[in-house]
């Protein structure tokens, strides 16, 4: 049988990207199994039939399956196929629009058109179908829980509450015993591939109604996003038993969609940083998939179009140098470089971020993925150059760029890099010991570097132990400092009893943290806290970098990729101090720091500031 023949599309009224033409699938009900059959229409995209998009993750190129439609053959996923198969024996007609049918995938100007008109597309649409993908690993089970745990949220302020979800249960015993399957299938839907895909952040934020569908189980998206929400505000000790790295992901997605819902507009920069672990397969889209959503108005000021010409390197670069041209401060030097140049990548100028780089994980200092989502008393401020302006100076051949600033001080050593443990899936008392020794590991090295055990004040008059916790947190005091403060009280507590552990050489035999963690559960079972999650979600910036001390005796957090001999400077127009390196005579880049003592402008001379450029 012949391949289908795609006519093409009326073209869209001049900027007017909206006043489209798009292409609908009308799939007839029918079997399970087969063959799927179909038709496509064509209609503008301001007049539509009531359709329905569908939001699922490509996978492998190599593995498809083939459909007749108007009696020709079109090549799709097998996920897709599996999609349809399911959709059509539900028993009546359906209207949908999927990207592999409904776009011409070998016209790259249509592509270009349809994906820069994708935000309409799925606005229009009567509802969105997640599809996650076949029934496995007893996905219909985790939905099921899902509903329920949602159902627990919204019962939360009722005097009579379901039995099963107090916080002292058969669950919590059960998920301690390893009996808590319903537990494993529901954080398993988190591992499907579809979390990560960079594209779904889109596709479901500006959807007016999505549904989630697995197999033969469906339910409302926001039945999950309200369960994961219960779990973080009122059931945080499941986490220590299981989890999923992608459930960061779903919170970053469930704000995006807030704020297309709000009609906010945000800078592209704070909604790539924010979004920077979803995945894409072209280096390009790792800008494009998000150009339907709030910083929309951001990316169209930059000249940014979806477009398959330029090549990622120069597209980050064009963005990049557009963008600082535009500043007056230096807010774009604060999203995180995660890995240089020399270590792979596009080999891009070191000012310039590499969008397409996704590892390892890294927030900003700053906060920039969620600066204007939180209120304004929470939101992190510095002031390293007090309220010193700049507009950078974009060099020769656009590959150095212009600063102003001075050297402060020189790191003279830096710890490990700090390691995020990987704890998904169903984790045992051995897998919960192993990460409680990495992790008490990594902060006696940091302990060390900073000479925490020093009776000798700190520069600004401190003691170490609380210089500790403010450089562990780069002061983000959201909650306030008297919580933070308090929080580290009791870790620091508990810590005074761990550090046995290494006093006495047992530090290196793991039944001695297995012992740990299962005092822990049982302390929390009579109503003692164990503080190990609260300390992990306040510290998430030493994700991925190092404790550092400098020549005049500075402590601080530096980025993972610094070392000793690297140079501390101030820039003018930087929130925060930078880590530079030499490069003959100009300076690679590699992110700004945390250094205690001179973030409110303690160090700050402008009249020392001359010309630097960053290679």
């Amino acid at each position: 049988m012949a391949d289908y023949q795609y006519v093409p599309l009326p073209p869209a009224a001049a900027g007017n990207e909206s006043d489209i033409h798009i292409r609908l699938v009308k799939l007839p009900p029918g079997e399970k199994t087969g063959q799927v059959t179909c038709t496509l229409i064509e209609c503008p995209l301001s007049r539509p039939p009531e359709y329905e998009a569908v939001s699922y993750c490509w996978g492998d190129k190599h593995d498809t399956a083939q459909i007749i439609c108007d009696r020709r053959t079109i090549t799709v996923p097998s996920n897709l196929n599996d999609f349809l198969l399911r959709t059509r024996a539900r028993g009546h007609a359906r209207t949908l629009w999927v990207d592999s049918i409904c776009i011409n995938q070998n016209n790259k100007a249509e592509k270009d058109s349809q994906v820069a008109a994708m935000r309409h597309i799925y606005r229009k649409a009567k509802r969105t179908v997640i599809w996650l993908g076949r029934e496995y690993e007893q996905s219909t089970i985790g939905l099921e829980l899902a509903e329920k745990l949602c159902k627990a949220y919204k019962d939360i302020d009722t005097p009579k509450k379901a039995k099963w979800y107090q916080p002292f249960t058969y669950s919590e015993i059960s998920a301690v015993l390893g009996f808590g399957q319903d537990w494993v299938a529901f954080f398993k839907l988190f591992d499907r591939p579809w979390f990560t895909r960079a594209w779904v952040v889109q596709e479901v934020a500006v959807s007016t109604q999505a549904w989630i569908a697995c197999g033969e189980k469906s339910i409302y998206w926001l039945d999950l996003v309200i369960a994961t929400l219960y779990i973080l505000l009122h059931q945080t000790w499941i986490l220590e038993f299981y989890g999923s790295k992608n459930i960061n992901i779903l919170q970053c997605l469930q704000i995006s969609q807030l704020e297309v819902s709000q009609g906010l507009e945000r800078t592209y920069y704070e909604i790539l940083t924010r979004h920077r672990q979803s995945i894409s397969s072209e280096e390009r889209d790792s800008i494009f998939a998000f150009y339907g959503i709030s910083c929309y108005a951001s990316l169209k000021e930059h000249l940014i179009e979806p477009s398959s010409e330029p090549s990622a390197k120069t597209l980050f670069t064009r963005l990049a140098i557009s963008t600082l041209r535009k500043a007056s401060d230096l807010d774009f030097l604060a999203i995180p470089r995660l890995r240089r140049g020399s270590e792979g990548g596009l080999r891009l100028p070191s000012w310039v971020p590499d969008w397409s780089c996704h590892d390892p994980v890294s927030f900003s200092l700053q906060g920039l993925e969620f600066r204007h989502s939180l209120a304004e008393n929470a939101r992190v401020t510095y002031a390293a150059t007090g309220a010193s302006t700049y507009t950078p100076i974009i060099g020769e051949e656009s590959l150095r760029l212009g600063v102003s600033g001075y050297i402060v001080d020189r790191i003279s050593s830096v710890s490990q890099t700090w390691i995020v443990q990987d704890t998904s899936g169903f984790q045992s008392i051995r897998k919960q010991a192993l990460v409680l020794q990495q992790n008490q590991k990594f902060l006696h090295d940091w302990e060390t570097v900073l000479e925490v055990y020093s009776c000798a004040a700190y520069l600004t008059g401190e003691n170490m132990r609380d210089v500790l916790w403010q450089v562990c947190t780069a002061r983000n005091l959201a909650e306030g400092e008297v919580t933070v403060r308090k929080m580290f009280q009791r870790f620091e507590k508990r810590q005074n009893y761990v550090r046995m552990i290494r006093k006495l050489h047992l530090h290196h035999c793991l039944w001695v943290w297995m012992l740990v963690v299962m005092v822990g559960h049982l302390l929390r079972l009579v109503g003692i806290e164990n503080p190990e999650l609260a300390f992990r979600a306040r510290v998430v910036g030493m994700i991925n970098r190092r404790a550092m001390k400098t020549s005049k005796g500075y402590v601080g957090m530096v980025p993972g990729i610094a070392e000793a001999d690297d140079f501390i400077v101030l820039l003018r127009g930087g929130r925060l101090p930078f880590v530079v390196r030499r490069q003959g005579a100009a300076w690679e880049f590699l992110g700004d720091c945390y250094v205690h003592g001179i973030t409110d402008g303690e160090a700050w001379e402008e009249g020392e500031c001359k010309r630097m450029w960053l290679v």
